[in-house]
């Protein structure tokens, strides 16, 4: 109706169908960071341990001292790294820019020789963007 808003987040689907196949679901998982993404994201990942960029800190008491096996970046392009003596062998960046942390991150992590596997948020974004066309396509 004339007047009426209308929204589609398309955050959840593009993300699950951007992930690689081999992603190993059942591993030791942090999400850095995650602002308007981490609900679909503990959702996904629903024993992931979630960090607040701003503190540093898990945002739940967690008993665990934790050296996760994936790391999903939900954070900004200059936000700060997490701790250092992580050394994940996954890393999903659900920023897509050139200057990202998490890519800085990844890069120094395959010059010490640690099997860092980086995946970029470009088909993140790529498919969210797909997923709005498709959706916004006949309504406007």
């Amino acid at each position: 109706a004339q007047g009426e808003w209308l929204g589609h987040n398309t955050d959840a689907e593009g993300f699950h169908r951007s992930l690689p196949a081999d992603l190993p679901h059942a591993a030791s998982t942090v999400i850095w960071g995650g602002g308007g993404v981490l609900s679909f994201l503990q959702k996904e990942f629903p024993a992931a341990t979630s960090y607040s960029v701003r503190t540093g800190a898990p945002r739940a008491a967690t008993s665990s001292s934790l050296s996760p096996d994936l790391v999903i970046w939900a954070a900004g392009p200059r936000d700060p790294l997490p701790n250092q003596a992580w050394t994940p062998r996954w890393l999903i960046d659900l920023n897509y820019r050139e200057d990202s942390e998490a890519r800085n991150w990844a890069l120094e992590l395959r010059k010490r020789g640690l099997p860092s596997r980086y995946i970029s948020g470009e088909d993140f974004f790529y498919q969210q963007a797909e997923l709005q066309r498709q959706y916004w396509r006949g309504r406007l």
